[in-house]
């Protein structure tokens, strides 16, 4: 089996599976990563979450939350530079308060 670039993959080579949740204490679901470069699809993500715009989670070295990388063509997420192991990724969306506040001013 090839991709779309020609190069023979082995076809019993197994994704990644990236751990993510609406929040931090929803159900979690796996997500499998790309074969060919270990990214996340956007298609992938909004498929279990629609409305789903992007991902983030907890930099244990800052405490702080840090989102993920999508790529130049907006279609998938970069992993991050330690990897997806050992991390709970949680949803970003639209706020639904925002959205509906930005129709009242005619946004």
């Amino acid at each position: 089996m090839a991709n779309e670039n020609g190069d023979l993959l082995n076809v019993n080579e197994e994704p990644e599976y990236v751990v993510v949740a609406e929040s931090i204490d929803g159900e979690a679901i796996e997500l499998p990563t790309n074969i060919e470069d270990n990214t996340l699809g956007l298609t992938t993500l909004t498929g279990a979450f629609p409305g789903a715009t992007g991902l983030k989670y907890k930099n244990p070295t800052t405490n702080a939350t840090r989102a993920l990388l999508l790529d130049t063509t907006g279609t998938k997420f970069y992993p991050p530079t330690d990897g997806w192991a050992g991390k709970l990724f949680t949803l970003i969306c639209p706020s639904i308060a925002t959205a509906a506040s930005d129709s009242k001013r005619g946004n």
